[in-house]
């Protein structure tokens, strides 16, 4: 998939020490809280790579404790769809010859 037609997104949930400062941002980022306790805040964001680049760098001040980041996932803009396009090239799963069923793995 291009970039230039397709939504390309990651997940990123970290945990860093908990601080004041926090909340300017996270609006910043447009990220939120998904959890917190008396000394953490683990914080949920989606955005494109370098978004979450600087969000990590913006975030480093606070003691970064722990994180996990999803990995791009994407989809065609418009009507378009990955399983029209795989069906439409081979018809049938790749994994697996003896299968029926759309492969909708690229």
């Amino acid at each position: 998939m291009r970039e230039e037609n397709s939504i390309q997104k990651e997940l990123l949930l970290v945990k860093v020490t908990r601080h004041a400062d926090i909340d300017n941002t996270l609006t910043k980022f447009d990220a939120k809280i998904s959890d917190q306790s008396a000394d953490t805040v683990t914080i949920e964001a989606v955005g494109n790579k370098a978004e979450l680049e600087s969000l990590l760098n913006a975030l480093s001040k606070f003691g970064i404790k722990e994180l996990v980041q999803s990995g791009l996932i994407a989809l065609e803009r418009g009507s378009a769809t990955l399983a029209d396009r795989t069906l439409s090239t081979s018809g049938v799963a790749l994994s697996d010859p003896e299968s029926a069923t759309a492969d909708y793995q690229n």
